[in-house]
């Protein structure tokens, strides 16, 4: 079930941007993604994190269970800080929030000290909020890839295309069928500044080429940039340029054909009235 704490309206979107869709689909990895028919969020676009905001049974994720081993990534902009803790997900075997064994199996949230910290806790035989924090200078309102892998006990984060902790912990509790998954867990404030979009798990483990992969082809536009703007008027006809090279002289071309004879001209009167001298000169024998 989706519901929603707010009035705040919801845009149905359509279709997915097929070379993101590309780069999150891995070979023989089975998936699910954010975009479920009982919700109005499409997979693509940016949603803000809300409280109580979405849940579902881990059996209904298509997921192996119990589940050692699980792959999330999304991308993740936060806006602005806060002074309360934000969630962003939460997976719990026991339907509590904290601080027993299976409250945690993970969760994330953002630091309440007007930063973009993460706060990443699961449940170990060590410890019921077993995990770690990390101080790492990430700019505010910057669209990231946050990817977390979990091989049975060995836990590995990736922020953008790098990565950021891996370690081997004490028995990491795993995610049984009955478990309950929620985008914006009810136990925490939210304030629609913590936006997430590609929000995925995979059944099994990716590594860090894949994670590359995924970030090299992942839309990374922020949500705060607004529709496009109309065409702008023509400029100005830019000035003649000079006149070119002049080309090569072209072959010579086939004679053309003869002209008719023409008309015979007239009789010249010296020659009749000189007729017989002139014949009688041309006659002559030669000398």
């Amino acid at each position: 079930m989706l519901f929603f704490k707010y009035n705040v309206p919801v845009e149905k979107f359509e279709g997915t941007t097929p070379n993101v869709v590309d780069a999150f689909n891995i070979p023989n990895m089975n998936k699910w993604k954010f975009d479920n028919t009982d919700t109005t969020q499409k997979w693509d676009k940016w949603y803000p994190v809300r409280q109580n905001g979405f849940q579902k049974s881990f059996k209904d994720l298509g997921l192996t269970t119990p589940n050692s081993r699980m792959s999330i990534v999304f991308m993740f902009h936060c806006k602005a800080g806060a002074n309360q803790w934000r969630n962003i997900f939460h997976f719990t075997n026991t339907g509590n929030n904290c601080c027993s064994k299976g409250d945690r199996i993970p969760a994330m949230w953002v630091y309440p000290d007007g930063t973009n910290r993460f706060h990443i806790r699961f449940s170990t035989d060590s410890n019921g909020n077993d995990g770690s924090d990390y101080t790492i200078n990430r700019p505010m309102n910057t669209p990231e890839l946050v990817s977390m892998v979990f091989d049975d006990n060995r836990y590995t984060l990736y922020i953008n295309d790098v990565k950021i902790h891996s370690g081997t912990y004490n028995n990491i509790v795993k995610r049984e069928q009955n478990a309950i998954f929620y985008i914006g867990d009810p136990w925490h404030y939210s304030d629609n500044n913590i936006l997430i979009k590609n929000f995925t798990l995979y059944n099994g483990v990716l590594t860090e080429q894949n994670v590359k992969d995924i970030y090299n082809g992942v839309d990374k536009e922020s949500p705060d940039r607004g529709p496009t703007g109309p065409q702008g008027i023509p400029g100005a006809t830019g000035p003649t340029g000079p006149q070119g090279i002049p080309g090569a002289t072209g072959p010579t071309g086939p004679q053309g054909i003869p002209g008719a004879t023409g008309p015979r001209g007239p009789i010249s009167n010296f020659l009749l009235l000189n007729d017989s001298a002139w014949l009688a000169k041309i006659n002559q024998p030669t000398p």
